[in-house]
């Protein structure tokens, strides 16, 4: 009878560890059919940008485009290379919208947000609170809770201190490596979780659960 039940307790306990890393687990996943530009950044740093564009010329060519893209990031990541010496930029896909829209959509993956910082010319900042105050990010913002309206000012922002903040220029939809409790005022939370800017004014703020 004791085995079983310690075989019971064993069991339940790794149930709840399961659940625990399964709960803190909640990068937002960005859509197949995603249409509108777009970045996705994950806990570790990695940053996917999603550049939609149009391809409404004749004379436009897929495979001159991804040539030109393939020259642009092996010249980029000819001096910009990580700790282990790999390219800190790659090509995911480029590839032409079936819908009728005459667009492209490119998707690139950077090792590392000062990669993309770089590359793009937009500033990123993911990490905590208190980080970003140390990093001398701007703070003195209003951020409107996800939960109730309410809104926080520069020193409510300052007592989250331990969250982690995504602090991004750039106005796409933007998926964090977790769920937003606090956004931007004039931000909108998607029902994917994903976050649209579009009605911000400078940085876009989220922090996060």
């Amino acid at each position: 009878m004791r085995g079983r039940r310690k075989a019971g307790v064993i069991l339940c306990s790794i149930l709840c560890l399961a659940m625990l890393l399964l709960g803190g687990c909640s990068q937002t996943q960005v859509p197949e059919t995603l249409s509108v530009p777009a970045i996705s950044v994950t806990n570790k740093g990695k940053v996917t940008a999603y550049l939609i564009e149009d391809f409404d010329k004749d004379y436009y060519d897929l495979a001159e485009l991804q040539a030109l893209v393939t020259e642009e990031l092996a010249e980029f990541n000819s001096s910009h290379k990580t700790a282990e010496g790999q390219d800190t930029v790659k090509m995911i896909s480029l590839t032409e919208a079936t819908d009728g829209s005459r667009t492209v959509k490119l998707v690139l993956e950077f090792q590392n947000i000062a990669s993309y910082t770089e590359y793009t010319g937009m500033e990123l900042f993911y990490g905590t609170v208190a980080q970003a105050y140390e990093a001398g990010c701007d703070l003195d913002t209003e951020l409107t809770a996800v939960k109730d309206g309410s809104t926080i000012d520069k020193m409510g922002i300052y007592e989250q201190g331990t969250r982690n903040i995504l602090i991004a220029r750039e106005k796409v939809r933007i998926y964090g490596p977790g769920k937003a409790l606090y956004i931007s005022t004039g931000a909108v939370l998607n029902e994917d979780g994903s976050v649209d800017p579009s009605d911000t004014e400078d940085s876009t703020y989220i922090i996060m659960k």
